[in-house]
C-alpha cells in the first residue's frame, strides 16, 4: 500500500515536470523563431535607403510555424527630424501554442542617414 502510494506520487510528479518542461520548450522555440523574423526584418530595413524606411503593419507572417500561431509583425519608425536619425522597432506577436495567452517580442535599432 505504501509502496504503491510512493509510485503514484512519483509518477504524478514526473508527469507534471514533463508537462512544464514541454511548455517551456515550446515557448522558447516560439521566441527563437520570433527573434529570427524580427532580426531579418531589421536587417532588411538597414539595407534600405534612409527615406524608404517607414512604419507598417500589423501584417500576418506567412512563413514558418508562426503561420499556425497567428503571428503578426509590426514596424514602428520614429523620425527624429533634421538630425538624421530614425528609431526602428519591429514587434512580433503570436498566440502561445502551450496556452491561449498572447506573446510578443520587440527588437529595436537606430539608423542614420548615410551621406
Amino acid at each position: 500500500m505504501v509502496a504503491s502510494c510512493i509510485v503514484i506520487f512519483t509518477y504524478t510528479a514526473l508527469l507534471l515536470t514533463f508537462n512544464i518542461s514541454r511548455k517551456a520548450s515550446y515557448a522558447a522555440a516560439n521566441y527563437s523563431e520570433a527573434c529570427n523574423i524580427a532580426s531579418q526584418e531589421l536587417e532588411f530595413m538597414l539595407s534600405c535607403s534612409y527615406h524608404s524606411v517607414t512604419s507598417f503593419g500589423p501584417i500576418s507572417i506567412t512563413s514558418g510555424k508562426m503561420i499556425w500561431l497567428g503571428g503578426k509583425k509590426h514596424c514602428e519608425v520614429i523620425d527624429f527630424g533634421t538630425n538624421g536619425y530614425k528609431s526602428v522597432t519591429i514587434t512580433i506577436t503570436w498566440t502561445n501554442s502551450a496556452s491561449t495567452e498572447g506573446a510578443f517580442l520587440s527588437l529595436a535599432t537606430i539608423i542614420s542617414r548615410k551621406e
